[in-house]
């Protein structure tokens, strides 16, 4: 539902930006959670966050989940049990109908476990994956009931890999052995077959894993360390991975071409704390967040050069505090991760997104300086912002061009509005513009700073106006025109050959405004003519 409010100022700067570098900030849980955070983006481009919580209650942890519902986040409640801190480790994908798979920890015991949520994380099935200590989870997007988890083994010092389908008992794969497995980060290919990026923290080296379906193919991938991996795979099922180089301490990212391993630095002196994520657009361009010196920040390949923005200060680089990035469907970044302490903010979860600004636009009709009736309806064009958000218009109207004192209508959910008989004063100029909204960012409507119409009880001129809407969607439009004395009007619509289509119009008509519909029209081009005393206009008008 829209509002009018009416407005005084002594001045007005109507254009107003929320973030000039469109990241927008919002707390999830500012309850001290989230040292460890796994994000993950829907189909309908919501963001959903698992994540640990230490004090859930008398001083053990707990598995949270929650999603963005509306302008809100609603939390569920993963797994919990007395002496215990289930929910370290934690690492979360959807699935195809949205539904949450969570892979996490006992951050005393250091046992793993699986859980998949349903209803929005109303419900949650839970599966001990095995009793052997284990930490650095990460699992893979199910697919048929197929569910794979890499881990980093205590007892055996291993790196392994947990397979489970339908009712079967899980399957432990061990992968790599000899103090290897910390930091792991799972991706499925296209066969669902995992691929793993991982540390070796006896030899600091970064190293990768591949099943090919039979067998694992092992890579050392850069001996000049690889703490806090992260991995995704592109469209040809090529690796990417993110990680921090510990001798040199740089942010780092390399590729397989398919027959070799590219390695650059992303950002050079990075002190400890970086604990990337990747995440690749359709483009198969990598994006990655991490931490630095206390900063959230995030990096992208352009095509030619590594962009990167500082997102937030002042955040917590405590060892287990993780950064989770997700992509939506616009290729826009998403991420989850803690801060607090030593930072600005009360300590927990919080959630950041670069928001794109609603796209420009412009007014439509009437035209700029027309004369018009007291019944007049004002048009302008649709803003897009690809789809994030809905997007609402406010359209601003006054009597005084420098809008010192304006009339606001908020919340316009269409492109356009129509005022009541009496709403407006005759013989008066009013000034307007419009001001789209996605809920964060706005733009004005452009290029021009306003138009300009005049209320006239008497045209003071012959008119035909641009149909409405142009183009039309539904195969019908309004046409408009405007006579200053009685005559004989003929209005008529016409095919791109000449071919007569319709009467719109005819006969003698007194003085005024009038509208007449062109209904039932196929997809095409049209062109409608109007022709009263010695005045003719023609205009074309589009049907998609």
């Amino acid at each position: 539902m829209f509002r009018i409010t009416t407005i005084t100022l002594v001045f007005l700067a109507l254009a107003v930006s929320a973030f000039a570098d469109g990241w927008q900030i919002e707390c999830v849980d500012d309850n001290n959670d989230g040292d460890y955070n796994s994000l993950a983006i829907d189909s309908g481009n919501v963001p959903h966050i698992a994540y640990y919580d230490p004090d859930w209650q008398d001083g053990y942890g707990c598995a949270m989940y929650t999603y963005r519902k509306g302008s809100t986040w609603e939390s569920h409640l993963i797994d919990y049990e007395h002496g215990r801190a289930w929910g370290a480790d934690i690492s979360l994908v959807l699935d195809v109908y949205n539904s949450a798979h969570v892979s996490y920890t006992d951050r005393d015991g250091y046992q793993v476990k699986y859980a998949i949520g349903t209803n929005y994380g109303e419900d949650w099935f839970k599966s001990l994956v095995t009793l052997y200590q284990g930490e650095f989870t990460s699992i893979g997007l199910p697919q048929s009931g197929k569910v794979w988890i890499s881990y980093y083994c205590y007892d055996f010092n291993s790196l392994i890999c947990a397979y489970y389908e339908g009712d079967q008992d899980w399957e432990l794969h061990t992968v790599d052995s000899g103090g290897v497995g910390w930091y792991t980060s799972l991706a499925l290919d296209s066969h669902y077959d995992p691929s793993i990026s991982y540390y070796d923290i006896y030899n600091n080296d970064l190293k990768y894993a591949r099943y090919n379906g039979f067998s694992w193919n092992l890579h050392t991938v850069d001996s000049s360390g690889g703490a806090y991996t992260s991995l995704a795979l592109d469209s040809q099922d090529r690796a990417h991975i993110s990680y921090w180089a510990n001798s040199s301490t740089d942010l780092k990212y390399a590729h397989w071409t398919g027959s070799t391993w590219v390695k650059e630095t992303v950002d050079p002196d990075v002190p400890e704390g970086t604990y990337t994520s990747i995440a690749l657009d359709s483009s198969d361009r990598p994006h990655i967040s991490y931490y630095s010196n206390r900063h959230l920040k995030y990096a992208y390949w352009n095509g030619s050069t590594w962009v990167i923005e500082a997102v937030d200060d002042g955040v917590w680089d405590y060892p287990s505090s993780t950064t989770s990035l997700g992509l939506d469907s616009s290729g826009n970044p998403h991420i989850s991760y803690q801060t607090g302490y030593y930072g600005k903010k009360t300590p927990g979860v919080y959630y950041a997104f670069y928001n794109e600004a609603p796209g420009d636009f412009g007014l439509e009709s009437p035209p700029h300086g027309s004369g018009v009736s007291s019944t007049l309806t004002l048009d302008w064009h649709e803003s897009d912002d690809g789809g994030q958000h809905n997007i609402t218009y406010d359209l601003c109207y006054s009597i005084d061009e420098d809008f010192e004192s304006y009339t606001a209508i908020i919340g316009l959910p269409d492109p356009n509005y129509t005022f009541i008989d009496g709403a407006l004063a005759d013989d008066t100029t009013y000034h307007w513009k419009v001001r789209a909204s996605d809920g964060y960012e706005e733009t004005w409507s452009g290029p021009d700073g306003y138009w300009s119409f005049t209320v006239n009880v008497t045209p003071k001129s012959y008119s035909l106006y641009q149909s409405r809407p142009n183009p039309a969607t539904d195969g019908s439009a309004s046409i408009g025109f405007a006579i200053p004395r009685a005559c004989e009007v003929d209005l008529s619509l016409y095919d791109v050959k000449g071919r007569k289509i319709a009467t719109l119009a005819e006969g003698t008509h007194q003085p005024g405004e009038y509208s007449a519909t062109a209904s039932g029209l196929s997809s095409g081009i049209y062109i409608y003519e109007m022709n009263a005393d010695e005045f003719s206009d023609s205009k074309k008008m589009v049907v998609k």
